[in-house]
């Protein structure tokens, strides 16, 4: 429980930085300079006997939680002239369930939540939902594989994306009359996706708890897209693209 306390404060700490979303890439470089100290120090702690994983093949073997911070990137597709060929820069994070066995873990992201950076010419919200398998490659080939692995994913997603603006003609638009201070509510589209990436892993672990701190990149191919407005049905998504660092950590049979 050691390890759980360490993680859930230095999270804290980094909610703090992540305020503006334009600093979560700073509140990545400490985060993780904090957690090398104890990287030491787990290293010391643990006895011989925890190093040596038990093999087992339950999917359940390994359960936890998952919190880390990305980017996406991708391209629009449009008959909207203002959104055709926009390169889309989005910044945020994501929670997940995690669980499986030693050889491979199924990552289920309820809550992934981005918002578009300075960069990007045009305010776009993405929610993001998406479950993926992760095969770790050494422990899959009965290699060592005590402190890193690195892992090939795929799986499916679905993003929803909002579009902000004056750019489409109010009587066309989701919202009719703009809130006061923000831009109004135009409409958004719905995308189905299949996602294949690659990751790395480092792994820490005391008893029963672990933690593993990860970073991945992926890319994706869209099977659908949906509008809720007429002017953006022919809204697509082209080279997508995305990036997570982050923690998972829970406990194991």
């Amino acid at each position: 429980m050691v390890i759980i306390k360490f993680v859930l404060m230095n999270l804290i700490a980094m909610t703090f930085f992540y305020i503006s979303i334009r600093n979560f890439l700073r509140a990545l470089a400490i985060f993780f300079v904090m957690a090398f100290s104890f990287f030491e120090a787990c290293a010391q702690y643990e006895p011989e006997a925890v190093l040596e994983e038990e093999e087992s093949n339950s999917i359940f073997s390994h359960k936890g939680i998952e919190a880390s911070f990305g980017m996406r990137n991708f391209t629009l597709e449009s008959d909207v002239t203002e959104l055709d060929r926009l390169n889309v820069f989005e910044e945020g994070g994501s929670a997940a369930f995690i669980f499986g066995n030693t050889y491979s873990r199924i990552v289920a992201r309820l809550a992934g939540l981005y918002y578009s950076n300075s960069a990007t010419k045009r305010t776009i919200d993405l929610f993001e939902v998406e479950i993926n398998s992760n095969v770790y490659l050494l422990k899959a080939l009965q290699l060592p594989a005590k402190k890193a692995d690195a892992y090939v994913m795929a799986g499916l997603n679905n993003q929803s994306m909002k579009f902000y603006g004056h750019y489409i003609e109010e009587a066309d638009r989701v919202e009719k009359q703009r809130g006061v201070g923000r831009e109004p509510f135009l409409g958004s589209i719905n995308t189905t996706n299949i996602n294949i990436g690659i990751g790395l892993e480092y792994r820490i672990q005391a008893e029963r708890d672990f933690v593993h701190f990860f970073a991945e990149a992926k890319t994706g191919i869209q099977l659908r897209a949906s509008a809720n407005i007429k002017r953006l049905e022919n809204t697509s998504i082209e080279k997508p693209y995305a990036v997570n660092m982050g923690v998972r950590f829970g406990r194991r049979k």
